[in-house]
């Protein structure tokens, strides 16, 4: 019984530990941006800490991540599909003055935006990654209330919310601010349907493309393109559909 508890008390410690001459750390936990446990966290700092970021390029950007931070982990197709999530199905660029980059991440699609609208308003609510953009955190249904109170009218919303999606309080402020155009990265298809059904009313859908971040798993990455519906506005669609 000793041998035991003296086993289980060793599994029980954490496991990380400082290694020389570190130079970026990655944690892939393959669970979307599922929060990890406040133990873990502490943990992933006290080893990281004084050790350099993570220094990488992704879609001709470059880009600092922190031991923290969020990034995809198949750079490759993750470029392709920040490239079409910024453009449209036909692939042309969209230009005009105003774009907002909701759940902005790491700030690629930021960047890649700044190349065609004469000003970009990102946000995002993850500490680390709204640092590496130079701002506060911010949810992404108090920022575009924010907006919506000052006036704002964006040429394009892109949006690269978590699993669950938009949710209705995002999908509500989107409908008042009214963007021409609205495309959404989604790795959750059941979230995405259900944000897609909510904007049907107001948005007609454009296109929609798979992107396989993740190879021989059964998750898969989305880029839904909208557009504002110029006529009568359509029935939304039912959520049992």
């Amino acid at each position: 019984q000793a041998a035991i508890q003296a086993r289980v008390a060793a599994a029980s410690q954490p496991h990380l530990r400082p290694v020389f001459n570190l130079t970026g750390t990655v944690l892939h936990t393959n669970l979307g941006r599922a929060p990890l446990p406040r133990q873990a966290l502490e943990a992933i700092s006290a080893v990281a800490a004084g050790a350099a970021n993570l220094e990488f390029t992704i879609a001709d950007m470059p880009l600092t991540v922190g031991p923290l931070g969020f990034l995809q982990p198949n750079p490759t197709v993750a470029a392709l599909a920040y490239h079409d999530l910024i453009t449209g199905p036909t692939g042309d660029s969209l230009t005009g003055e105003l774009a907002l980059d909701l759940y902005a991440g790491a700030g690629v699609t930021t960047q890649l935006l700044r190349n065609h609208f004469a000003e970009v308003r990102a946000c995002e609510a993850y500490p680390e990654s709204a640092a590496q953009l130079g701002l506060p955190p911010e949810r992404a249904e108090d920022f575009l209330e924010r907006q919506h109170r000052e006036g704002i009218r964006p040429t394009l919303v892109i949006a690269n919310p978590p699993r669950e999606g938009l949710g209705p309080r995002v999908v509500a402020v989107l409908q008042q601010i009214a963007p021409q155009r609205l495309h959404i990265m989604s790795c959750g298809p059941a979230g995405l349907a259900r944000d897609l059904a909510a904007l049907a009313g107001d948005y007609q859908l454009l296109g929609l493309r798979a992107y396989d971040t993740l190879p021989q798993t059964p998750h898969v990455e989305l880029v839904a393109w909208l557009e504002r519906r110029t006529g009568p506005r359509a029935e939304p669609v039912p959520k049992d559909s």
